[in-house]
C-alpha cells in the first residue's frame, strides 16, 4: 500500500536533486564567464598611473626655534617655571 507513495517521493525527490544539481552547474559556468568577461575588460582598461600623481602636492612645514622670551609678571604674582 505505502510502496507507491515511497516509489512516488523517491521519484520526486530524485528530479529535485538532479535539477538542482543541473542549476548549480548552470549558475558555475554564468559566473566563470562573467569572471573571464570581467578580467578581459579590466585588463584592457588597466591605467598606468603618473608618476606627478604620486609626488606630495604640499610643501612639508619648516618649524621654526623661538628663542627665550621674557614675561613680565603681573605685581604680587609669582611665575613657577616646573
Amino acid at each position: 500500500m505505502y510502496r507507491k507513495q515511497i516509489a512516488i517521493s523517491f521519484l520526486i525527490f530524485t528530479a529535485l536533486c538532479m535539477s538542482g544539481f543541473v542549476l548549480n552547474n548552470h549558475l558555475e559556468m554564468k559566473e566563470e564567464n562573467r569572471m573571464l568577461i570581467t578580467s578581459k575588460s579590466e585588463a584592457e582598461n588597466s591605467i598606468s598611473i603618473d608618476s606627478s600623481l604620486l609626488k606630495a602636492s604640499y610643501k612639508p612645514r619648516q618649524y621654526v626655534k623661538i628663542g627665550e622670551m621674557n614675561y613680565i609678571a603681573p605685581s604680587g604674582k609669582q611665575i613657577k617655571n616646573d
